[in-house]
């Protein structure tokens, strides 16, 4: 289970029992993944250019606060639901189904919309980004 290098050590231990979590290789824990459990996270730009599936998930601690509302929104972005780990931890009526679906279209549009300039010039997203703004001034 990767966490961001910034992530707050022994928070979501609690909540993935016996899962090992891993801090400060979130690519190369993408890579070997078949699903991604992430929240309003720039670490979705992985998953999406990979191609992963994403489950979009909170905890009762981010309830009411800007990481909720940005979680749902990336949701909402890519049509997912958000998955409430203390509920799904207490219900017995979860499928499984519903969470491993991905819709590759819509992650095209993130890409375009978000990641890549949708253009044929052949340089670094990066340098795209400076020539954009270089234009500004």
């Amino acid at each position: 289970f990767p966490s961001h290098d910034t992530a707050v050590k022994n928070r979501i231990e609690p909540y993935v029992g016996a899962i090992k979590v891993v801090y400060g290789k979130t690519p190369e824990t993408i890579l070997k993944s078949k699903m991604c459990f992430l929240h309003s996270s720039t670490s979705i730009d992985q998953a999406v250019l990979l191609g992963k599936n994403v489950v979009f998930v909170l905890c009762e601690e981010v309830l009411n606060s800007p990481i909720e509302t940005g979680t749902k929104l990336m949701a909402r972005e890519f049509n997912k639901k958000v998955l409430y780990i203390e509920k799904y931890l207490t219900s017995q009526n979860i499928d499984i189904n519903e969470w491993q679906k991905t819709d590759f279209k819509t992650y095209k549009k993130y890409i375009a919309n978000n990641i890549k300039p949708n253009t044929n010039i052949n340089i670094p997203y990066w340098q795209y980004i400076v020539d954009e703004i270089d234009k500004l001034f």
